[in-house]
């Protein structure tokens, strides 16, 4: 009897628990406590993220370039042939450094700024509840969610999630350098991707 009771007891508590599994949210949905001026610095730091992914393959393709041409021609025009492109690949160095410089101050800015508001309307909201709430909860768990969960929410709008712009553009960015300098070759390498995906899963 007392083995029923007790597993009857723990399936009403997994039931409770499962009713009160909050539910899942959007990705820009964490963005809704942002200002009017974050959002403008969000939409900053995520030109500057993609413009800091979209020079990586730029920069790959000019430096093959210029591997081609030191080992190609002779020594004696190879000063004129490889300034222009040296030239280009610092000044790329350098948006690099800025973009990347630039997105990530205004991530980790904006993602500090709103974890900060989150906790306080946390703090506010919790204050308001009833005495028998702090009863009920746990012992240390406004502490717990003060720090680490609002801590995890900072860390995925901050620069973290300007990291996956970052990808993203250099992925796509790679691609269409690709196929303008060497199209033929790049189809033929994307043909192959399928069967180098499958053995390297393997």
């Amino acid at each position: 009897m007392d083995r029923k009771s007790s597993q009857a007891k723990s399936e009403v508590t997994e039931s409770v628990e499962k009713s009160q599994k909050p539910p899942k949210i959007s990705v820009f949905r964490l963005f809704r406590f942002a200002t009017l001026p974050e959002i403008a610095l969000i939409l900053c730091a995520t030109i500057f993220s993609i413009a800091a992914g979209a020079l990586v393959p730029i920069g790959i393709a000019i430096f093959g370039d210029l591997l081609e041409d030191v080992s190609v021609n002779n020594m004696a025009n190879i000063v004129s042939l490889v300034l222009p492109k040296v030239k280009t690949l610092l000044y790329l160095a350098v948006g690099l450094s800025i973009s990347s410089y630039v997105s990530n101050c205004l991530w980790i800015l904006t993602g500090e700024s709103q974890a900060c508001r989150i906790r306080s309307k946390y703090l506010h909201a919790v204050l308001r509840q009833e005495i028998a709430w702090f009863d009920i909860a746990e012992e240390g768990s406004l502490n717990t969610r003060l720090a680490s969960d609002t801590q995890l929410i900072q860390d995925g709008i901050s620069e973290n999630f300007g990291q996956a712009f970052t990808m993203i553009a250099q992925f796509i960015s790679g691609f269409v350098v690709a196929f303008t300098w060497e199209a033929k070759l790049s189809a033929v390498m994307l043909t192959l991707l399928p069967s180098v995906a499958l053995t390297g899963g393997a």
